[in-house]
C-alpha cells in the first residue's frame, strides 16, 4: 500500500495527490501560482517522498524542491524502503524534513503514515 493510499485511509477528509514519479511531483509543484495575495495556491502542506522513483528520484526531488524559495517550508518527509544509514544522511543532508523506513506490512504502514500526518499536519 503506498503511502498516498494509507494517508487517504488514516483521514478520508485529506485531499491526497500522488504523483508517479518525482519528475510529475516537479511538475505539480511549479503548478502552484500566485494568488492575488501574493501567496501560492495549491501548494501541499505535506509531502511523503519515496526515494526510488523513475525519471527523478527522491535525492534528486530534495535538491529541486529545496532551491526553491517558495518552498523552503514545505514538510518533505521521506518515506523509504532503504534501511541504509547513507541514504538517511544523505536526504536529511539534501533537506528533509524526517527520514522513516517503511514497514515489512501494511498495517504498520497505516499506522506510520497515521503518525505522520499527525506530527506535521496538526
Amino acid at each position: 500500500m503506498p503511502g498516498g493510499i494509507a494517508a487517504e485511509r488514516v483521514d478520508p477528509t485529506l485531499d491526497v495527490v500522488t504523483c508517479v514519479d518525482g519528475r510529475e511531483a516537479v511538475d505539480l509543484l511549479m503548478a502552484a501560482g500566485p494568488s492575488d495575495d501574493g501567496v501560492l495556491d495549491d501548494v501541499p502542506d505535506l509531502v511523503l517522498l519515496d526515494l526510488i522513483m523513475p525519471r527523478l528520484d527522491g535525492f534528486a526531488f530534495l535538491e529541486w524542491v529545496r532551491a526553491q524559495p517558495a518552498f523552503g517550508g514545505l514538510p518533505v518527509v521521506v518515506l523509504s524502503s532503504s534501511i541504509s544509514p547513507l541514504d538517511e544522511a544523505r536526504a536529511l543532508r539534501l533537506g528533509a524534513s524526517a527520514f522513516h523506513t517503511k514497514p515489512a506490512n501494511h498495517e504498520d504502514l497505516g499506522e506510520q503514515v497515521r503518525s505522520i500526518v499527525k506530527r506535521w499536519l496538526t
